[in-house]
Formats: structure tokens, C-alpha cells, sequence
């Protein structure tokens, strides 16, 4: 027995699946859109401004140039008040409790004028952010929301062997 929708009913239905495919889809294109997004953060620097920070990574975090020890950097964008950057914290904070001589953890707070100027160079569209950054200054891995110390380590290991 086949049973008869009224059409409100199945424009209802119909209006559901079509929200349902929009969240999926969102979901599934997620990487393309930050990476959509972090070019049009990155356009809103000048030339100059762009020059002055990539300047400053070399300065900073070339520890090949610098004769320094570490063999990465990881950046963090994170803000006050957010939860998921309390959590990244605290993996952080083992992080360097295991491998602060070869990870210099560098936290950038998206919530204050120099950090949100540093999130515009490295094109942060959300917090948090990861961004490993090999001995010369060169970003070698980026993650956007919470990833353990493991993982971080992983990313870390495979830069190690490519």
C-alpha cells in the first residue's frame, strides 16, 4: 500500500536532504575552503608588511642560519577563551617537557594586534592552529583544531624521513 505525502510534507523532506547534502558537503570540501580562506588572509598584508615577516622568520627560526639547536618550530594561533586551545595547551606542554630541545613552541595569540598580524602572514583563518616549521624556517606541516603530542610527533618523524 503506497501511501500518500501531502506536499508540504515532502517539500519538508526535500528542504532536510538538501541541508543534510550542504553540511556533508562543507564537511568533505573543509581542507579546500581554509586553504581558499588563508590566501585571502595572506592578501591582506602589504607587500612591505609580507617582506618584514618573512624577514623575521629567517631571523627567528633559520636555526640552520642561526647556529641554534632546535630542529623545528610549531607554531601555535590559538585565542583566550577557547576551549579547544586550552586542551591544545596542555599538549603542548608535554610536548615540550619531552622534546623542548628540539621543538622550540611558539604560541601566538590571535586575540592581540601582533599576533593576529602573524596569523595574517601564515594565513590562520582558525584557532587553533598548528604550523611546523623545519630548522630553516620553511612550514613543513599545518593542522587546524585539536591534535595530540602524538600526532605532532608523527608529522615531526615523517618530515624526518622525506
Amino acid at each position: 500500500m503506497v501511501k500518500n505525502f501531502p506536499k508540504r510534507q515532502l517539500i519538508s523532506y526535500g528542504i532536510i536532504i538538501l541541508m543534510i547534502a550542504f553540511v556533508v558537503s562543507l564537511f568533505m570540501l573543509k581542507d579546500s575552503l581554509i586553504t581558499y580562506a588563508s590566501k585571502g588572509m595572506q592578501h591582506q598584508l602589504t607587500p612591505i608588511s609580507q617582506k618584514i615577516f618573512a624577514d623575521s622568520i629567517d631571523h627567528l627560526y633559520n636555526y640552520e642560519k642561526a647556529g641554534l639547536h632546535f630542529q623545528y618550530t610549531l607554531l601555535e594561533f590559538s585565542g583566550a577563551g577557547c576551549s579547544i586551545c586550552r586542551k591544545m595547551q596542555t599538549e603542548l606542554d608535554a610536548l615540550g617537557q619531552t622534546h623542548g630541545q628540539v621543538v622550540n613552541i611558539v604560541i601566538r595569540q590571535m586575540t592581540n594586534p601582533n599576533g593576529l598580524q602573524w596569523g595574517k602572514y601564515f594565513g590562520v583563518v582558525m584557532i587553533p592552529t598548528q604550523i611546523i616549521l623545519d630548522n630553516t624556517g620553511k612550514e613543513i606541516f599545518r593542522n587546524t583544531g585539536f591534535i595530540s603530542k602524538e600526532d605532532l610527533l608523527d608529522r615531526i618523524n615523517q618530515s624526518k624521513s622525506s
